[in-house]
């Protein structure tokens, strides 16, 4: 169902298309999962030139980041934690938990350095990261952390990944 089209302050590429998203929105949300979606699709559903799309994916970079993650035996084989940090040793920490088998990811909000491991499911190789932790602890290179399960659950698809 398409709703009102409105143009936002004259910039012409920021067209509300369908559920009153914009373009840039939107093609996030159709290309989030797979950069190597067919255009065709895209162009027919939703009414955009292919040039559009092409230099939407030409500037990602000023707005987002790729990341091509790695997982050994295939994602579902991995639990997602998600760790809040409280260190000075972005450095340390970053190298020692880059030496997992899967991706891991490191950003800074605020005073905390947030850590995303990928890790094999059986338990041993689950309670290997709170070791390491509570070890950098011990030896004052981590000051505090508190952690939890990511699950997903995508809105746009109203589907599961476990």
């Amino acid at each position: 169902m398409l709703l009102q089209l409105t143009l936002i302050e004259g910039q012409h590429q920021n067209v509300v298309i369908k559920i009153g998203v914009r373009l840039g929105e939107l093609l996030y949300w159709i290309l989030k999962d797979n950069m190597r979606k067919p255009f065709s699709p895209i162009i027919k559903e939703y009414n955009i030139y292919s040039d559009k799309i092409m230099k939407w994916i030409r500037r990602q970079n000023e707005f987002g980041n790729t990341i091509v993650m790695y997982y050994p035996e295939g994602e579902k084989n991995f639990l997602t934690y998600v760790y809040a940090l409280e260190t000075d040793h972005d450095s340390l920490i970053i190298d020692l938990f880059s030496r997992l088998p899967a991706s891991s990811v490191f950003y800074r909000l605020c005073d905390r350095l947030i850590m995303t491991v990928y890790v094999p499911f059986p338990f041993m190789a689950r309670t290997f990261v709170r070791k390491v932790l509570s070890r950098l602890q011990k030896e004052n290179f981590v000051e505090d952390y508190s952690n939890s399960i990511m699950e997903y659950n995508s809105i746009m698809e109203y589907s599961y990944r476990p």
